[in-house]
């Protein structure tokens, strides 16, 4: 019998181990320490400034708009696809057939889009030719509604279901759009009022799009531009394909353009503008909202190089204050 050996309770470890193991300990600890309260890094912003430059904008653009006089000169240079879009809707006009609308665009854009297509509708419009308005987004029928509307306020005989059909949504996106080119009366049934869309004398005899004189597309996006594009204008034989875009996606529309898939092309505010100088329109509105928009982008500009130069003047105080305490 031999007496059983003692074993010590003391973990053996190296001297290299015992250090991380306090390492480990100390970092453990830091984490379930509460953090000290401070002071925000930056606190809220200052509502003054934004109510500065609130109150600037406001006050230079009402300028502009209540003074009554172009500050500004109209620009006497067109970009080409606005000089072909007027060519192709002229031509359009005098065909006296049906033009398709695709009022495809949001709310926050409707001012932009209805002054830069309001001189083409104007001179659809006058010139007796029956539109027939049609969207894939839910809003769409709404805003097809305020463009006739503007259209009867400015021409006394054109008529709602008799000079203007609002055919109203169109469901299914790229698909709808296909099946409206080949078969438009089993794409969209009746009109937004619930009345019959294609047994009415204007499109009575529209057997598929090539049925209409032109087809001009109303959008905000690029995607919705190019699906109407490339959904619809392969089937096209005669009936040109026009677009009036918002300035952000028309540079991306430019190149359909080039490869002859749209007839023309009115970018914005200033295709707009641009159009109504060729056709010759009174431009009186056009200058002063020309005038305001350009106005509005240099104030944006000015009021951003002064952000940034007192960001900077701040910034350099800054750092030096801190170099002399240190």
């Amino acid at each position: 019998y031999h007496k059983p050996p003692v074993y010590s309770s003391k973990l053996q470890i190296t001297e290299k181990q015992r250090l991380h193991a306090n390492l480990l300990e100390a970092m453990i600890a830091e984490v379930d320490e509460p953090a000290a309260p401070g002071h925000a890094r930056g606190g809220r912003p200052s509502a003054l400034p934004r109510l500065l430059v609130t109150l600037v904008m406001l006050a230079v653009l009402s300028f502009v708009l209540i003074s009554g006089s172009p500050l500004l000169p109209l620009p006497n240079l067109f970009p080409s696809e606005a000089a072909a879009f007027q060519s192709a809707l002229q031509t359009a006009a005098q065909n006296q057939q049906p033009v398709l609308v695709v009022a495809d665009y949001q709310p926050a854009f409707a001012a932009e889009l209805e002054t830069a297509s309001a001189g083409p509708l104007a001179d659809l419009a006058n010139a007796g030719t029956g539109l027939a308005f049609v969207s894939t987004s839910p809003t769409g029928p709404v805003l097809s509604n305020r463009l006739i509307e503007n259209l009867m306020m400015q021409n006394t005989g054109f008529l709602l279901n008799q000079d203007a059909i609002n055919l109203g949504y169109l469901a299914g996106g790229s698909t709808g759009m296909k099946t409206f080119a080949n078969q438009p009366e089993l794409a969209v049934l009746s009109t937004f009022e619930g009345d019959d869309a294609w047994g009415s004398p204007m499109l009575g005899r529209v057997q598929d799009l090539n049925g209409f004189g032109a087809i001009l597309i109303l959008t905000d996006t690029v995607e919705n531009g190019r699906d109407w594009i490339e959904q619809v204008q392969p089937g096209l034989v005669n009936t040109p394909m026009l677009m009036v875009a918002s300035a952000q996606p028309a540079p991306l529309l430019q190149p359909y353009v080039n490869s002859g898939q749209l007839a023309g092309l009115l970018s914005g505010w200033y295709g707009g503008t641009s159009y109504n100088i060729i056709a010759n329109h009174p431009v009186t509105t056009n200058a002063l909202t020309w005038t305001a928009y350009q106005v509005g982008i240099a104030l944006i500009v000015v009021i951003i190089l002064i952000g940034a130069l007192i960001q900077a003047v701040i910034s350099l105080i800054s750092a030096r204050n801190k170099e002399s305490g240190a």
